[in-house]
């Protein structure tokens, strides 16, 4: 397949990040990971975690910067239960999130979430928003033995769904995220604060509410 062929086939799934496209749930993870890191001896920023790190496994980045003795199991299940406790009945939505994934699953596009959160905290999400019955998919953190930048969360989106990487489409907001999608084949939607942003994205836009049906069927 020539590339012309593959970036004119039809779109049939839309692949979702979780946090920073769905729900606007950044904040809790860096509060709880910032702290997490202090404890341990690091200090770093809301910034530089969502620069560098955001959508790639917490327990990556812990590895990476945390010089001191830890066990990674317990530190990994710290922040997941502290995650859990900060955000039931804290989930927000990102600005027109729900309103594109109602949009999108009545008009016959398949829908998944491709996130490098843990299921328990997707589900969560997604059931205080309402939406989770408008998903055919959900990839977590669980089932993948790679995290992002690898594309092993969106090919296995893409399977559940029943589709070539050909015919879905990844809305991310994270760098990492947009090189998995790169990686499997698959266009991308970078959500991005500004178009000036050097991202590896097919298309940029600053809210989801730049989207239309014929963003997708185009």
């Amino acid at each position: 397949m020539t590339e012309k062929q593959r970036i004119n086939k039809m779109i049939k799934g839309v692949i979702f990040d979780l946090d920073g496209v769905i729900t606007d749930s950044m904040y809790l993870h860096n509060s709880v990971e910032q702290k997490i890191f202090s404890d341990y001896g690091v200090e770093i920023s809301t910034d530089e975690l969502k620069e560098k790190y955001a959508g790639i496994p917490f327990e990556s980045t812990f590895s990476k910067l945390v010089k001191k003795e830890f066990n990674l199991e317990k530190v990994s299940l710290r922040k997941h239960n502290d995650l859990m406790k900060k955000a039931k009945g804290n989930i927000k939505a990102v600005d027109g999130a729900v309103e594109l994934v109602k949009l999108l699953s009545n008009n016959g596009f398949k829908l998944a979430i491709g996130s490098g959160s843990h299921e328990e905290f997707v589900e969560l999400a997604l059931t205080e928003l309402g939406i989770i019955n408008y998903f055919d998919a959900i990839v977590s953190l669980d089932e993948v033995t790679y995290g992002k930048p690898d594309p092993e969360t969106f090919l296995n989106a893409a399977t559940a769904l029943g589709l070539h990487p050909d015919e879905c489409i990844v809305i991310e907001d994270g760098r990492s995220g947009m090189i998995a999608a790169h990686k499997a084949k698959m266009r991308s939607i970078g959500l991005v604060h500004n178009l000036n942003q050097d991202v590896p994205s097919d298309i940029k836009i600053t809210s989801l509410k730049d989207l239309t049906l014929d963003s997708f069927k185009n």
